[in-house]
């Protein structure tokens, strides 16, 4: 994503996952919707049998003939409207059913929002920075750091794309943070599913010469910014006091080829 004389900046697979899986669980979310809120009216074959049933008035009861004329209405159409009208008001021996039928569509309607929500909120992780200067990549991912030195960082090949493993805090305890190895999926190709191992072949040999020999082994100009589709994506901010937990992880982080060793074991 970036490239100058001291950093070399990559996106991991994340970037992706609100396109690639939130995106169609709000699309197919509200079709599901759309389809519960398109059967809370009346079938045709009710419909048709209550203009069959108004033509033998004389054999129904009062509450029968108001319910088939409310569930008619006066365009006699049955609309949902008027057959939600006919239950409430006039047929009160089947407003249960239909009680459920709104609550169910009520609870998908929320479920559809809170995925709206979620898209809209999804926050873009930050990069994976390679800093050839201090010879360390580090990022950060919702407000907890991960960092390691070039020669430290472990990275192992799969089929939905490269895994790099970072050392990074875990969660705060009195006297600061407890630490873990931290993995972060990349994948090259941009593809969720299907990636290849030559698809990795050229990020990692970008990242080899970089760490070797700089900017000058990957890129012929002075420097080079590749912009972020535009979205809605809300980006993960950078943790406060960044520089001093960036500090103290790479006082423990000679400890990740043991525990990458031990999550291979």
């Amino acid at each position: 994503m970036t490239v100058n004389n001291r950093i070399l900046a990559i996106r991991s697979g994340v970037h992706n996952y609100s396109s690639h899986y939130v995106l169609p669980m709000v699309i197919g979310a509200w079709c599901f919707l759309a389809f519960l809120i398109s059967n809370i009216g009346p079938s045709p074959s009710e419909v048709y049998a209550a203009k069959n049933a108004l033509e033998h008035k004389s054999v129904l009861s009062e509450e029968d003939v108001n319910y088939f004329e409310a569930l008619l209405g006066d365009s006699g159409n049955a609309t949902t409207f008027d057959y939600i009208n006919a239950v409430f008001i006039i047929a009160l021996k089947v407003i249960k059913n239909l009680k459920e039928n709104l609550v169910i569509n009520f609870l998908m309607f929320l479920i559809c929002i809170a995925l709206i929500y979620w898209y809209f909120r999804f926050r873009i992780m930050a990069y994976l920075f390679f800093d050839r200067e201090k010879q360390i990549v580090y990022t950060w991912r919702k407000g907890r750091v991960a960092a390691c030195r070039f020669e430290n960082i472990g990275f192992r090949e799969k089929t939905v794309g490269l895994r790099l493993f970072l050392y990074g805090e875990k969660k705060k305890a009195g006297n600061g943070y407890t630490y873990k190895e931290v993995e972060f999926l990349v994948q090259p190709s941009e593809a969720m599913f299907f990636n290849q191992k030559r698809d990795n072949n050229l990020l990692l040999a970008q990242l080899f010469a970089f760490m070797d020999e700089g900017k000058q082994a990957v890129i012929k100009s002075s420097s080079f910014e590749r912009k972020l589709p535009k979205t809605w994506q809300a980006k993960d901010k950078k943790p406060e006091d960044f520089d001093a937990r960036l500090d103290e992880i790479l006082k423990h982080e000679h400890d990740l080829p043991g525990l990458y060793l031990k999550r291979l074991i």
